[in-house]
């Protein structure tokens, strides 16, 4: 009977696009996902 190979390491990571690029973290290492927010413009700041 064939066994599965056990010895291989499995990581769940979560996904994201920051700037154009894409990032990956450990999903193990987020603390909190939340949802994106509407940004508040700051009077006299640069664009």
């Amino acid at each position: 009977m064939n066994q599965p190979d056990t010895s291989a390491h499995v990581s769940e990571l979560l996904a994201f696009r920051l700037g154009g690029e894409e990032y990956g973290i450990d999903i193990l290492r987020v603390q909190e996902i939340r949802g994106y927010d509407t940004v508040t413009r700051i009077a006299n700041a640069p664009s």
